[in-house]
């Protein structure tokens, strides 16, 4: 499953930004968990859906 980050008209990625003003160790954390969605799938689904 592909992640994809929302882009603006002008091409700014608001959540990117976001991510990347976070301090390393939750960036990782956030990191990890989106890797788990996108690799995982459908295994990872519990994560992000209804049960």
């Amino acid at each position: 499953m592909p992640v994809r980050f929302y882009r603006t008209e002008a091409g700014g990625s608001p959540v990117l930004d976001w991510l990347r003003g976070l301090d390393k160790d939750d960036r990782r954390a956030i990191g990890l968990d989106l890797m788990r969605v996108q690799f995982g799938w459908p295994i990872g689904r519990p994560l992000v859906g209804k049960p």
